[in-house]
């Protein structure tokens, strides 16, 4: 799922861009592994699946040492709307 309206959460935070485009991330905040929650945040493509700071390269636990956790960025993305 693709918006040019939905900025990524992670770039916006750090300062990277304010309007980078997005793909929607299916949080896992409270799942067991493997089930997709229905929450989710925006992550630009780099931060999303594409690069070395990508989640789904870095997998969760490595990404969220580095940057926020998903429950963070979920609540944030809450808190902007």
């Amino acid at each position: 799922m693709r918006s040019e309206a939905k900025p990524c959460i992670l770039c916006k935070l750090l300062g990277l861009a304010e309007d980078s485009p997005a793909d929607f991330h299916h949080t896992r905040v409270g799942q067991t592994f493997g089930r997709r929650g229905v929450d989710g945040i925006w992550l630009c493509a780099a931060h999303h699946r594409n690069g070395p700071d990508a989640i789904h390269v870095m997998g969760k636990k490595a990404w969220e040492q580095k940057f926020y956790t998903e429950q963070f960025l979920l609540d944030k993305s809450r808190d902007l709307c």
